[in-house]
C-alpha cells in the first residue's frame, strides 16, 4: 500500500480510518446506550405498577420506582413527562419522608435537573440554590449530592454569561472531589469553556480525583 500510494497519503488514510472507527463506536455506544434506557424504562414501569398495587402509592418502594422511571424518560430526552413523575413523587416523599429526608432532597434536585432540560433555567437554578442550603445542612458539605449540586449551579452560571461565578463553582465541586476529567471535558454545558487557561487547571485537578 505504501509503495502505490506514498508513506503521505498511506498515514493520512490510516488516520481518516481510525476517525471515521471512533465516529462509529461512538454511535455504537450511543444506540446501545438508548437500548439499554428503553429495556430499563419498561422494567420500572412494570415495577411501578407493582408497587402502587401492592405497596401502594406513598411506599417508599413506590417513590423508588417513580424516580427511576423519571429518570429514564430524562435520559431519553423526555423531559416534560419526567417532570411529571419527579412532582408526582416529590409531592408524596414531602409528605410521607419529610422536606429534609435525603430522598425528598434527591427528587427536588431531579426536578430542576428537568427543567433545565426543558430550558426553564432561571426555575431550575432556583431550586438548586434551594436544594444546596438544604443537602450541606442535611447531607454535608462533601456529600456527592452536595457536590453535584454545587457542579449544576456551575453549568447554570455558565448558562447565564457568568464565567466568573461558574469557574468558581465548579473549582469548588472538583477541589472536594467531585468528578473526573473526562466528566468536566464531555459535558456539552462546559464546551464555551474550553481553552479557558482557569477552566483547564481545573480539568488537570479533576484528573487527580478518579482518573
Amino acid at each position: 500500500m505504501e509503495r502505490l500510494l506514498g508513506p503521505a497519503h498511506d498515514g493520512a488514510g490510516i488516520r481518516h480510518l481510525e476517525q471515521r472507527d471512533q465516529r462509529l463506536g461512538a454511535l455504537l455506544d450511543a444506540r446501545r446506550f438508548q437500548q439499554r434506557l428503553q429495556d430499563a424504562e419498561a422494567l420500572y414501569r412494570e415495577a411501578l405498577d407493582t408497587s402502587r398495587r401492592v405497596l401502594g402509592p406513598d411506599h417508599p418502594e413506590t417513590l423508588k420506582s417513580t424516580m427511576l422511571l423519571a429518570n429514564a424518560c430524562l435520559g431519553q430526552k423526555r423531559s416534560e413527562e419526567a417532570e411529571g413523575l419527579y412532582r408526582q413523587a416529590l409531592e408524596v416523599s414531602r409528605r410521607v419522608l419529610g422536606p429534609d429526608h435525603p430522598d425528598t432532597l434527591r427528587l427536588m434536585l431531579s426536578l430542576a435537573n428537568a427543567y433545565s432540560a426543558e430550558g426553564r433555567h432561571a426555575e431550575a437554578e432556583a431550586i438548586y440554590v434551594d436544594g444546596l442550603a438544604t443537602s450541606r445542612r442535611v447531607l454535608g458539605p462533601n456529600h456527592p449530592d452536595t457536590l453535584q449540586t454545587i457542579y449544576n449551579l456551575g453549568c447554570s452560571a455558565l448558562r447565564r454569561g457568568d464565567r466568573t461565578a461558574a469557574l468558581r463553582q465548579l473549582r469548588e465541586a472538583v477541589e472536594n472531589g467531585y468528578g473526573t476529567a473526562r466528566t468536566l471535558k464531555d459535558d456539552p454545558d462546559l464546551q464555551p469553556l474550553g481553552g479557558d487557561p482557569e477552566f483547564e487547571a481545573i480539568v488537570a485537578l479533576a484528573a487527580k480525583n478518579r482518573g
